[in-house]
This record gives C-alpha cells, sequence and structure tokens, in this order.
C-alpha cells in the first residue's frame, strides 16, 4: 500500500472509533412501540326529543333539547349555534324575517325562560336565520353538565312562506377546536 492509501486507512479507523466511543450507549433490548388513533370526539352531546316531522302555520309545537358534557374537563368559551332553515316545495332555501316565528326557551337546569325570537337574524351564508346567544354567547361546560331545556316555538299564521320544509340546526363550538 502506498503512504497515501495507509493514512487514509487510518483515518476512516479513528473516525470509526471516535463515533463508537462518542455514542457510549448501545441497545441491549428489543424495541417496543404502541401507537393510538386520536380523534377529536363530540365533548358535547345533543339530542332533541318531540321534534314534529309536520308543521302547521299558526300552531304551537314544543320540542325537548338536551345539552351534555361528555369530557373529562371542564370546556371554558363554548358557543352554541342555532339555525333555522326554510326551504320551498322544490328545496329552494326561502329568505326568513325573525317577526315570522314565535320561539320561547324554558331552560330548567339553570333556570331562565324567555322568547328568543327575535334575537335571531337573517345569515346569507347560511340561508337561515341565525342566532349565538345562549348562555349569553358564551358559556362554560363543567365537568359533570348537563342541561334541558323546552321550546316551544310557531310559525305565524299569516307569515309569507310558501308550502316546504323547516329544518332547526344547533352545536357547539369552541375556541381551540376546528
Amino acid at each position: 500500500m502506498t503512504k497515501k492509501k495507509t493514512a487514509l486507512l487510518a483515518l476512516a479507523l479513528i473516525a470509526l472509533v471516535a463515533t463508537v466511543s462518542a455514542t457510549a450507549f448501545f441497545i441491549i433490548s428489543n424495541v417496543i412501540q404502541r401507537t393510538a388513533n386520536v380523534s377529536k370526539a363530540n365533548n358535547i352531546l345533543i339530542t332533541v326529543e318531540g321534534f314534529p316531522t309536520e308543521v302547521k302555520f299558526g300552531r304551537d309545537l314544543t320540542f325537548t333539547v338536551t345539552t351534555e358534557s361528555l369530557a373529562d374537563q371542564e370546556l371554558p368559551d363554548l358557543v352554541t349555534w342555532i339555525t333555522i332553515q326554510y326551504n320551498d316545495t322544490e328545496g329552494n332555501p326561502v329568505v326568513l324575517d325573525p317577526s315570522y316565528f314565535y320561539i320561547y326557551y324554558n331552560d330548567t337546569t339553570t333556570p331562565w325562560e324567555g322568547e328568543i325570537g327575535q334575537y335571531f337574524m337573517w345569515n346569507s351564508t347560511f340561508n337561515a336565520l341565525l342566532f349565538t346567544g345562549m348562555g349569553g354567547g358564551s358559556w362554560d361546560a363543567p365537568v359533570g353538565y348537563y342541561n334541558e331545556a323546552t321550546i316551544t316555538c310557531r310559525i305565524d299564521a299569516y307569515a309569507p312562506l310558501p308550502d316546504g320544509t323547516v329544518t332547526w340546526k344547533a352545536w357547539v363550538e369552541a375556541p381551540l377546536a376546528p
């Protein structure tokens, strides 16, 4: 071997020994790994009982909404969204005015009750009347939170609406969850 090759081989050997010495620890067991799927579960459960399949103009309808926290921690700064959408018989959205509706909310847990229909506003993004004011617009759900509310509502007998369908939708949003 030439001196140049011997020097390169010696350098490579020194680099290898230095790398092994710098590590100082060697794996002497098997490597174990576990993976779990993670999902954003529904931490707030909303259920509805008694929502009718037929609605007549001018007649009261009453249903019960239950809101329950399933989380094992407090959920602060929540916002409840409620929409009322009306579609004609062809499925086209109809612009609504809050004055077409009487909506009375009775919260048996807090207790709080009163007419809330005037707080709904038309929102063209949702093509629906929109209300986000439950709990003053922001509320907290402590561990074990359970709320039951009775809602009585009516479409005014003289509301200038065609025959169609009415859809009531509610959900809860948190500030840190998408």
